[in-house]
Parts: structure tokens; sequence; C-alpha cells
């Protein structure tokens, strides 16, 4: 897993991830869901060269968030998925990819 710039000519654009190897993962600290826990996740991705391709995020006592294949988009997209069980407090999260592919994520945000 790497970060890069989205455009290098134009940083302000921000930077991403880009998952290239299976069973790639990246962990978020200290995410605070507060009392209620959210309905979606909605993730900003680019996915190429996808084969059995999935999308996970785990607490990091590896219970599963949500769990979504991934197949191939022409541009970026914004993928909106249901939470599969409930997560309230403060947790660290584990997002994977597992498959093969070039996933690549501009932002995440969870919603209400």
């Amino acid at each position: 897993m790497e970060n890069e710039f989205i455009d290098n000519a134009d940083t302000f654009k921000g930077w991403k991830l880009v998952f290239t190897e299976p069973n790639s993962k990246v962990r978020y600290n200290s995410v605070d869901f507060g009392k209620e826990s959210p309905e979606a996740v909605v993730i900003k991705l680019k996915v190429s060269e996808a084969k059995n391709s999935a999308f996970e995020i785990r607490d990091s006592e590896d219970n599963l968030i949500t769990k979504f294949e991934l197949n191939n988009t022409e541009d970026w997209q914004e993928i909106n998925v249901p939470i599969q069980n409930k997560i309230t407090g403060t947790k660290d999260l584990i997002m994977q990819v597992l498959g093969k592919g070039t996933i690549e994520v501009d932002w995440i945000k969870f919603e209400k």
C-alpha cells in the first residue's frame, strides 16, 4: 500500500491510498462514532484489473463492520455500502483489500 498525490501538478487536490498487493491494509486510529452507529460507509475509489477483489473494514478486535466486492471502474466512483455490524464509541479501524487489482482510495466517510 502506498500513498500518492492525486495530481502531482496540483498537490492541493490531496493524496490517495493505492493498494496493489493482495491483502494490503491500512489502519485508522481512534475513529469516534459516538453513541449511534453509522448506517453506511461511502468510499470514493477507482479500481482496475480487479480479480476476485473485495474491500473490508474491521475494528482492531477483528469484528467485521462491512465487506463488499470490487469491480473495475472507468474513473473515480463513490460507492455507498450498508454497515453490516453496528459500531459505536471510539475504535481503531483496519481497511483491507482482498484479491488482486489496483485499488485507489481518495476518501472514506461514515453516514448516520
